[in-house]
This record gives structure tokens, sequence and C-alpha cells, in this order.
């Protein structure tokens, strides 16, 4: 699956590649630096990746940057609500079976964030 977005003249590919690796992305973003890690999934749950060119970032970078942003936002809100929840005397079992699901869920989109930036230099 290819998503291409049009900048300039140039066109910028995110490439989704499954588990196996239809060309070992993980192997390939260590090796070069040159693939970076989205903030989202394909549709069938696979790991995407942008294909990134030297200068500006581009109409896909610039989007997964907002994604990022958002993304921190919510698990900054989620880390409030949980500790609500734990310092809550009363709170019964499903209160905190939603509330670790929600963590857990934001956690696993910030070690995604943490993953991508520590393969590019962030500034």
């Amino acid at each position: 699956m290819d998503d291409r977005a049009e900048t300039g003249g140039r066109q910028r590919r995110a490439h989704t590649y499954d588990e196996d690796g239809v060309e070992r992305a993980d192997a390939a973003c260590r090796a070069d630096g040159g693939l970076r890690l989205l903030p989202w999934l394909s549709e069938s749950g696979k790991p995407c990746y942008l294909r990134a060119e030297e200068g500006e970032p581009g109409v896909v970078g610039l989007f997964a940057d907002r994604v990022e942003a958002r993304q921190l936002g919510e698990a900054e809100r989620m880390l409030g609500e949980a500790r609500a929840v734990l310092g809550e005397p009363a709170a019964g079992a499903l209160a905190l079976r939603l509330s670790l699901t929600s963590a857990a869920g934001a956690l696993e989109r910030v070690l995604r964030i943490a993953e991508s930036r520590g393969r590019r230099d962030v500034r």
C-alpha cells in the first residue's frame, strides 16, 4: 500500500511493510536512517513508514508531526485520568479496567513515537 502526497513537484511515499518485511523495513531504518516510522498503522494493522527526502518534511511528515503532538497530549490526559481513578478508594473493577485499557493504548502510541524519534535526529 502506498500513500502519495505531491509536494512541490516531488513525491513523498508512505510505505507499509508486514512483519516478515517486504523489504525488511526495520533493517532498512537502521541501515540508512531514511525511513520514518509513522504514528499510525495501515488498515491491516501493519507499520507505516515514510521515505523522507532531505530538506523540508513535506505534507505527510507535517501531518505525522501533528498526529504525534495530539497523541502525546492524549497520553498526558490519560495519565491524569488514571491517577484520578487510582486515587479514588471506591473505584471499582470496571473503572480500573477502563482506565488501564486507556492508559495502555496511550503508552503504546507514546512508545511508537519514541521509537520513531529514536531513528531520526529530532531537535
